[in-house]
């Protein structure tokens, strides 16, 4: 096999793009245009800020159009914004995920209407959800209720601005029950203020505390907050999509493989920082800087060690991401001793082109999915090291391809029990469009917000073997399209400042479609969210319950007809 061509990545990167424009102009081109055989339709007000800072109601039609094909028609007047825009597609998908529908049967539109000049941010996303929602299903809105409140990529209820407006709004025109993000009860909002100074009269912002509970009740209004679209579609239709949080007990079946992993990974790491510190004792400062970490590295080995049969899906996790650690530290100290990186960079290409024939040729199932790519994730850094010539970039990039590796290792042990896809290649356009846009749509509102998370950085990484994936029909789509979907999630809720208390607005979610946990795949994400949580383990917790539902809804994507379980010995 010849060594792997950089620029040949790079371009089919890049061109997806024009690709999937045009895929999406053809696909399913026997369906007219218009030519439906049963159209639903719903009208829902939208509670909206004014430019000049009064509440409003703009007037959102909502209608589901069969057969179709997966398309999204926005129709605003006068104009609107992007991100409403990119909130209706969002939203359309997550309602076929909620209610298990084929997205690609309908086709969706929605016609906005408001008095005011420009129609913009994403506060809308949430009610319009719950509309296609109660169309799939066929259900009946109350008339007397609203909501505000944005929809994030994972299902959840994101927070917006002007609700003090919006409720004030709401009243005036009727409503009595108004929906609101969680955690946002108590709303800080400005207020102008003139204080006399002498002659002078001098005004100035200052910010006032609301309890919109308490403020909804003087009004005549009930103010309720919803973390996700199946408790705000309860109040709306009294249908109940939330089941209660009960203890999955299911776990990964391999669980001997797996601390015997961790000890191996462990034992490996505990030998590199052992040649590593030999090297760097002779390296004057630089090297006791590299020593220090490795001491690091060291405590780090011996408390995993304690907890490898507590917590064995979380013990192998970090036992990875030490042992690349500890290989770029090894490496930083062999270049500073003068040793050659190209040893380096061609041992890990071999190792790639060795993984790449194996993953390719491997059956279409979600466990192979996840090991393409992870082995293509490892492509990508390897091909990064390659194309730089800083050497401590040229480390980096090298010890993420090795952890990746290590990753695809964790699953050849854990997944036994997988789900194969029967027909396959198969046409990937619905979930590549979703992660798609679930990634555009955070990035704009990130932008519209001057918001910056570290996660982005890693959501484009994923992005990237998505691109390379669906242009080359391969089937780690379904992988690469649920971390995209996961990372996105992940930075809006770091950028909104609402990652506290996360878990318990995805986890009725994810019992609600608990029937799709019968795979290794996904009960390894649960292990490692259950286990992250119990060690204390905030930030990989967050991750972990969001790969899950990545997972989980891009599964649902996939007609049921298609799968079939595989359990391997």
């Amino acid at each position: 096999m010849q060594r792997i061509n950089h620029n040949v990545f790079i371009k089919i990167c890049f061109s997806v793009f024009t690709l999937m424009l045009i895929t999406l102009a053809s696909i399913h081109a026997s369906t007219g245009l218009f030519e439906y055989k049963e159209v639903r339709s719903i009208l829902v007000y939208a509670p909206a800020v004014s430019s000049g800072g009064g509440g409003v109601l703009s007037r959102v039609e909502l209608a589901l159009a069969y057969p179709g094909a997966g398309r999204v028609f926005f129709s605003s007047l006068p104009y609107t914004e992007v991100e409403t825009q990119g909130a209706s597609r969002v939203a359309a998908f997550i309602a076929s995920i909620f209610t298990g529908e084929d997205y690609s049967k309908y086709d969706y539109f929605v016609l906005l209407e408001s008095n005011t000049p420009l129609v913009g941010g994403p506060s809308a996303g949430g009610l319009i959800t719950v509309g296609f929602i109660a169309l799939l299903l066929n259900a009946t809105i109350k008339p007397n209720v609203t909501m505000t409140g944005m929809i994030n990529p994972d299902g959840t209820i994101g927070p917006v601005g002007g609700l003090k407006e919006k409720l004030e709004a709401a009243s005036s025109s009727g409503f009595k029950v108004f929906l609101i993000p969680a955690g946002q009860r108590f709303y800080r909002y400005p207020v102008y203020v003139e204080k006399r100074i002498g002659p002078l009269v001098i005004g100035r912002i200052e910010y006032q505390t609301v309890d919109l509970v308490d403020f909804g009740r003087k009004l005549g209004v009930d103010v309720y907050e919803v973390s996700n679209v199946a408790e705000a579609l309860f109040y709306f239709t009294g249908l109940n999509l939330t089941r209660s949080l009960v203890d999955v007990t299911v776990k990964l079946s391999s669980l001997d493989e797996l601390k015997s992993f961790t000890s191996s990974t462990l034992s490996l790491t505990r030998g590199l920082v052992i040649d590593a510190t030999s090297i760097a004792s002779q390296l004057g400062r630089q090297g006791r800087v590299i020593i220090t970490y490795l001491q690091d590295i060291n405590n780090s080995i011996d408390n995993l060690s304690r907890f490898t049969n507590t917590y064995p899906v979380y013990t192998a996790y970090k036992a990875i991401q030490l042992y690349s650690y500890s290989f770029k530290l090894y490496w930083y100290a062999r270049i500073y001793s003068g040793g050659d990186l190209r040893e380096l960079l061609n041992q890990i290409n071999k190792t790639i082109e060795s993984y790449l024939r194996e993953v390719d040729q491997a059956p279409c199932t979600l466990g192979n999915s996840w090991r393409q790519a992870m082995t293509y994730l490892s492509w990508l850094y390897y091909l990064r090291a390659i194309n730089t010539t800083d050497s401590s970039s040229i480390i980096d990039y090298s010890g993420n391809a090795i952890e990746y590796l290590k990753y695809v290792e964790l699953l050849d042990l854990v997944v036994n029990k997988d789900v194969e896809l029967k027909s396959c290649p198969m046409d990937y356009t619905v979930i590549y469009s979703h992660a798609l846009a679930s990634y555009t749509y955070v990035e704009r509102i990130l932008e519209l917000t001057g918001s910056s998370t570290g996660v982005q950085e890693y959501a484009g990484d994923y992005l990237t073997i998505l691109n390379y994936a669906y242009s080359n029909n391969k089937t780690s789509v379904y992988a690469a399209a649920s971390l995209v979907i996961a990372a996105s999630a992940r930075a809006i809720h770091d950028a909104s400042g609402d990652t506290q208390g996360l878990p318990s607005k995805i986890l009725p979610v994810i019992w609600y479609f608990s029937e799709s946990l019968n795979n290794d795949v996904a009960l390894l994400y649960l292990d490692l969210y259950n286990e992250a949580s119990q060690s204390g383990d905030i930030d990989l917790a967050t991750s972990s319950i969001l790969t899950l539902m990545g997972i989980l809804s891009i599964t649902r994507v996939v007609p049921r007809s298609e799968i079939a379980l595989l359990t391997t010995s």
